[in-house]
């Protein structure tokens, strides 16, 4: 059984597309991680082990809540979330997340009983993380193997308009690290063309050639 396979036997009501993409992902960063250093033959200790690679989950920072919680302002989809977390967590992978403004973000309307949510919900990782989200701007190129833009409608509204981000990306590309977006992830992209090319597609995958950032 593969590991798509396995995720989607666990929890059942996932789209495929995240699945694929979250697991692409994880091969994809290891197959990119640097190799560790061979000892020299002087060495009187062992060298040190390699850090597992980053990956960077980029989430809308648009999402509003009413005073009894029910979102108002469409934000991320936590569902994409949630699977992607759990997928790089469950395979060694280090995991940042990052918004357009930074700290709190707020998800689209979502079932708490589901079985992906509530695996989420054991890891107080991830609930720290959405409440302290890193501005993408303070996000440095090269700090992360692979980035995974997380989709739900507030993807259209704020990271179209992300210039940090925009340039994050189209560098993170450019220097060969992985990309990959799901659902209305790719509206980050809007701003970023490839080299002498068509606007980048919205796809669920897309491993692009040269990218740049329109000016």
């Amino acid at each position: 059984m593969n590991l798509r396979q396995a995720v989607s036997a666990q929890f059942p009501l996932i789209p495929l597309a995240v699945v694929a993409a979250a697991s692409w992902l994880v091969f994809q960063s290891a197959a990119n991680a640097q190799p560790p250093a061979q000892p020299q033959a002087h060495a009187a200790t062992s060298t040190p082990a390699v850090s597992a690679p980053k990956v960077l989950l980029v989430v809308s920072s648009a999402g509003r809540h009413d005073a009894g919680g029910k979102a108002v302002r469409p934000g991320f989809e936590m569902d994409e979330f949630a699977l992607a977390w759990l997928v790089f967590g469950a395979n060694g992978l280090q995991v940042d997340v990052a918004s357009p403004s930074g700290g709190a973000v707020l998800a689209d309307n979502y079932k708490l009983e589901d079985d992906h949510i509530q695996a989420l919900k054991t890891d107080p990782r991830a609930a720290a993380a959405l409440a302290a989200t890193r501005r993408t701007r303070d996000v440095l190129p090269g700090e992360h193997a692979a980035i995974f833009i997380v989709g739900g409608k507030g993807a259209m509204f704020d990271l179209p308009r992300d210039a940090a981000l925009a340039r994050l990306l189209g560098t993170h590309h450019a220097q060969g690290g992985v990309l990959a977006a799901v659902c209305h992830g790719p509206a980050a992209e809007a701003v970023v063309r490839a080299l002498g090319r068509t606007p980048v597609p919205r796809t669920a995958l897309r491993e692009e050639a040269s990218m740049q950032v329109v000016q």
